[in-house]
């Protein structure tokens, strides 16, 4: 994505980022003493409503008192069954439907003096599923590719010692400190603490596979870590500055496969689950990572900036022996590894006018591969999982990106384009003799075309969309014939459009659309085509009293298509080939006061 000052992948923020990163800022409180902001809503197919009602509530309330400022928030937020455009409930696997989400928020701050804040925040998010319906797995064995059916659960079905709703459990800890004048310079430092945990639903019957039992997946995965930055100016015009400091992670993750009495399933009608042990699909393993960076940037003249910076990257994998999660399973030898190494970005902006700048960037990344994915389920003949290095080494990625920007008062335009390159790339291929996704480790290219546009042709109106194309290759045979990245790691063409009203004052009404293109190929990379596919989504909000009614309808023209993610794996196991959701209503209001 293009930026009016790129500061690239890892080269400066590291956190695995080859591509790039996402900022996230949290809103401050306004300064009120007190303020309360409520929201209710729900929402309902409007394909098949009887049991397609959701509900959702939240209330925060923010203010200050005297040094002291802090945001509370809770949510609610609950789904019921999903239909797609004929009236079919979707069977996904690990769709949102039947669950609750829970959230809440609590966030102190205070200002320690007029240059120097520091703030703690505590964020707490749990999802869980209770739902009578699983994908039906005899759908894998009609011939051709069809669509995913639900099936609903025996009457009794129950599964006991583990459990039988699937969750999603995430916890975040940080504090951050902020000094905006130390010594001329302004200090930003962070610790932060996560822990993610997923698991349960309805065990999977796996018998016949690699693993040959009845099983259920658990994971856990908790991060540690810390970054120090400062911004330093080298005159007073704060024309030269340089931004430095470090950062550290440290993550442990493992996942398991919990086993099920399959005599006893068998001799229940396909009612009763019972755990009888457990199996280590993921062992547990620590992943740590270490950044130095530097990242200098100069405005030269109105006209022209530059930017460029070096960040040098240690990381560290370890862990112990194990045995892998099949029927006949594998004795891994683990250990320790670490690898290191030094990246660097530079870039130019330049303005040809006042409303129109160029920009070309080359920034680096250094990060590892899925090593969840890579564990799993090592290929045949790996006896000591670190010590294959096309598996596990590290990809650096060089990125380079040109384009122009323009901003006037009533256009606003950008287009940029893009290509990566690496030695040795991460992707994924679904291997039809085990079942499963595995990690292609090979050179590889990925390139694309990014634009967007923004008009306001008159006061009450506003048009615009996006254009996304990318593409990519990789080499697998090393021979320097690249074949074509598959739909699961590269996009299709993608545009989005808008068109927004004020019919009324305080009444604003849009319609946006998603176009998701075709993709096919006669070199065997997918086993089916991409198919293109249309929504268009309606929006509406009012201001009402104090506060402002929203109404949206999503896929306004209840057209029934397949996410990409589906298509891809239809040919494979048409019991994931879900459809998307057909037209939704969602109504909603938002009070403050």
């Amino acid at each position: 994505m293009a930026c009016e000052f790129s500061d690239g992948p890892n080269a400066i923020y590291g956190g695995q980022a080859t591509g790039g990163v996402v900022n996230i800022i949290t809103r401050r409180p306004s300064g009120q003493r007190l303020i309360s902001t409520t929201n209710i809503g729900l929402n309902t197919s409007l394909t098949r409503s009887e049991d397609s009602f959701g509900y959702n509530l939240s209330h925060q309330i923010a203010g200050t008192e005297g040094k002291f400022d802090y945001t509370l928030g809770f949510s609610l937020v609950t789904t019921a069954g999903l239909y797609d455009a004929v009236g079919d409930r979707i069977a996904n696997f690990v769709g949102d439907d039947d669950s609750t989400k829970i959230n809440a928020l609590a966030k102190v701050g205070v200002e320690l003096s007029p240059e120097q804040r520091l703030q703690f925040t505590f964020n707490r998010f749990s999802q869980e599923q209770n739902t009578d319906f699983i994908s039906d797995p005899a759908i894998d064995d009609i011939p051709g590719i069809q669509k995913s059916r639900a099936l609903r659960l025996p009457d009794g079905t129950s599964v006991i010692g583990a459990d039988d709703g699937r969750f999603i459990k995430n916890t975040l800890l940080s504090l951050n400190y902020n000094n905006d004048n130390i010594f001329g310079s302004k200090l930003q430092a962070q610790a932060y603490y996560r822990n993610y945990d997923f698991g349960g639903g309805i065990p999977t019957d796996n018998r016949g596979t690699v693993f040959n039992a009845i099983t259920q997946s658990e994971g856990e995965s908790e991060q540690l870590g810390g970054r120090l930055q400062v911004e330093t100016p080298f005159n007073s015009q704060k024309t030269v500055s340089l931004l430095w400091g470090f950062d550290y992670q440290n993550e442990r993750s493992s996942q398991k496969f919990n086993i099920f009495d399959a005599a006893e399933f068998d001799a229940t009608g396909s009612r009763l689950y019972r755990k009888t042990g457990e199996r280590v699909f993921v062992p547990q393993y620590d992943f740590r990572e270490l950044g130095i960076f530097g990242q200098l940037q100069w405005e030269v003249s109105d006209q022209l900036l530059l930017s460029g910076g070096l960040r040098y990257v240690n990381i560290g994998v370890s862990l112990e022996d194990y045995q892998t999660a099949e029927a006949i399973p594998r004795n891994i030898q683990g250990g320790d590894r670490s690898f290191d190494s030094t990246v660097f970005n530079a870039g130019i902006v330049y303005k040809f006018t006042p409303e129109v700048s160029v920009f070309a960037n080359f920034a680096q990344g250094f990060s590892v591969p899925d090593l969840g994915a890579v564990f799993r389920r090592p290929p045949s003949g790996v006896v000591n999982i670190l010590n294959s290095l096309r598996l596990t080494e590290p990809q650096k990625v060089d990125n380079y990106e040109i384009g122009i920007r323009g901003q006037w008062n009533n256009v606003q335009a950008s287009l940029s384009g893009f290509f990566n390159y690496s030695d040795l790339g991460s992707a994924f291929s679904f291997n039809r003799a085990t079942d499963f996704l595995e990690t292609v480790r090979a050179p590889q290219r990925v390139y694309g075309i990014e634009a967007a546009i923004d008009v306001q042709p008159a006061q009450a109106w506003k048009v615009g969309g996006t254009f996304t194309w990318t593409e990519g290759e990789n080499d697998e045979n090393n021979d320097g014939r690249y074949l074509a990245l598959n739909s699961i790691t590269v996009s299709p063409l993608k545009l989005t459009a808008y068109i927004e009203n004020e019919t009324l004052k305080g009444w604003i009404n849009r319609l946006q659309l998603l176009y998701s293109g075709d993709r096919a190929f006669e070199d065997g990379v997918e086993d089916g085509k991409i198919s293109s596919y249309i929504t268009v989504d309606y929006i509406s909000s009012i201001k009402i009293g104090q506060g402002e009614l929203q109404i949206g309808i999503q896929n306004l023209f209840n057209n029934q298509y397949f996410p990409v993610y589906s298509q891809y794996f239809a040919p494979f196991f048409d019991s994931a080939n879900y459809a998307g959701q057909g037209r939704t209503l969602s109504v909603g209001y938002r009070i403050s006061w």
